[in-house]
């Protein structure tokens, strides 16, 4: 934190800039100069929150052509603490992901107010989006169930705050699993129908998927016209019929026929 103290405005954008592999050219969408740039990286000017606005969405839309989730905001170009925070966060993220992959799936009260404590006192809402879905999987995998939607639902929050993130229908999708694991089917309903109607970037086969889990649902509210509806929607999106989710959906369409006593 010291060491961020001591950084300029105009340090801190040259360092952002850098991490993120982008040239001064780049980060000026054509609305700004090259030439500001770097006088506002070598000091020579104040870097003004329009100007910050300009660089950061630059930054963000060339990270996402590039396949990637890193968002940066006005404030973290800003304010050099908030951007070392994001480097704490990264940290909480690698030691998270560290459990996952060696199957520790416990995680000490200690430890998980250590991180409550930090993400309350900053307000990084696309590294909470990955931190919460990571407590999330951990708990999943430890069987509480509980728990796991506790943070999923913190995850979802979090992503109505980053409306151009990539790929947030996959905490959807946990979110939905939960619900259903858990006798929640009316909510794993609304989940499924606000994600299929909300997420622009779905890949065909998510589609499949959420509407699969629609089915489920019904299915298990007793549903069965419901469920086969959604069966038909989903075989649209399917393009291997040998694949996994088609042979669970013609078994789950079997089962509604069975429950209509359609069995032919």
């Amino acid at each position: 934190m010291k060491n961020s103290e001591k950084i300029t405005i105009g340090q801190n954008l040259k360092k952002i800039r850098k991490e993120l592999g982008l040239k001064q050219y780049e980060i000026t969408g054509g609305e700004i100069t090259r030439n500001l740039i770097s006088i506002i990286e070598n000091d020579k000017t104040p870097l003004y929150e329009t100007n910050a606005r300009i660089i950061s969405e630059n930054m963000n839309s060339i990270m996402e052509k590039r396949g990637s989730d890193v968002y940066i905001e006005p404030e973290d170009i800003l304010n050099p603490e908030r951007y070392e925070a994001k480097k704490r966060a990264d940290r909480y993220i690698k030691f998270l992901k560290t459990k996952l992959d060696e199957k520790k799936f416990e995680i000490e009260a200690k430890e998980l107010q250590g991180i409550e404590l930090f993400l309350n006192h900053w307000n990084l809402n696309d590294k909470k989006v990955e931190i919460y879905e990571l407590l999330g999987d951990i708990y999943y995998y430890s069987h509480d169930f509980d728990k796991e939607f506790i943070y999923l639902t913190k995850a979802l929050e979090c992503t109505f705050m980053l409306p151009n993130r990539r790929n947030d229908y996959k905490v959807l999708s946990k979110l939905i699993s939960n619900c259903i694991n858990t006798e929640k089917y009316k909510e794993a309903l609304r989940l499924g129908n606000f994600g299929l109607s909300s997420q622009k970037n779905m890949p065909e086969k998510v589609k499949g998927t959420f509407h699969y889990n629609n089915a489920l649902a019904y299915k298990n509210l007793e549903k069965f016209d419901n469920s086969i509806e959604e069966l038909n929607i989903a075989k649209k999106y399917i393009e291997d019929i040998n694949s996994k989710l088609f042979v669970k959906i013609l078994v789950l369409e079997g089962i509604c026929y069975s429950n209509k006593k359609e069995y032919d």
